[in-house]
C-alpha cells in the first residue's frame, strides 16, 4: 500500500476517535448516573489517546494529521445534545447513540483492517479496534444495569 493510502486510512481512524472522543463527552454531560458518567468519561480519554497514536505514525509516515471529526459525527453530537435539552435524556438513550456511533467506528475500524497496511500499523490498529470492542460491550453491561 503506497504511504499517502496508510496515512489516507490512518486520518479516517482519527476521525473516527475525534467522533468518539466528543460524544463520549456529550453524553457523559447528558447523564446524572456517576457510574456512566465516569465509565463514557474513560471511553473519551481512550478515544483522545488512540487519536493521538494514529496522529503519531501519520507524523512519522511524513503526512499530516486531520484535526477534526467527520460531518457525519457532528450531527449525531447534535442529535444527542438535541435529545439532552428538550426530551428527557435517560441513561439508556444516552448509552443507545453511543452504542450507534460505536458501530460506525468498528466498521471504519475493520475497513482499515481490510486494507494492506504495514505490519506495525496493523498491530496498533487491531489493538484499538479490541479495545473498542471492550467499550461496546462495557456500553451492554451499564445499559443492562439501567434497566
Amino acid at each position: 500500500m503506497e504511504q499517502s493510502a496508510v496515512i489516507s486510512t490512518l486520518n479516517s481512524l482519527i476521525e473516527a476517535c475525534q467522533d468518539g472522543h466528543a460524544g463520549y463527552q456529550v453524553a457523559a454531560h447528558g447523564v446524572t448516573n456517576m457510574e456512566i458518567k465516569r465509565a463514557l468519561g474513560q471511553i473519551a480519554r481512550e478515544r483522545r489517546q488512540f487519536e493521538e497514536e494514529l496522529r503519531a505514525h501519520i507524523e512519522q509516515l511524513g503526512g499530516k494529521p486531520r484535526e477534526r471529526g467527520t460531518v457525519v459525527g457532528a450531527l449525531h453530537r447534535g442529535w444527542m445534545q438535541l435529545k439532552e435539552q428538550f426530551g428527557h435524556p435517560t441513561p439508556a438513550n444516552m448509552l443507545h447513540e453511543c452504542s450507534r456511533g460505536e458501530s460506525a467506528c468498528v466498521r471504519t475500524y475493520n475497513e482499515a483492517l481490510g486494507k494492506e497496511l504495514p505490519a506495525e500499523v496493523k498491530g496498533i490498529v487491531s489493538v484499538q479496534l479490541g479495545r473498542i470492542n471492550a467499550a461496546r460491550e462495557r456500553l451492554t453491561e451499564l445499559g443492562r444495569q439501567g434497566e
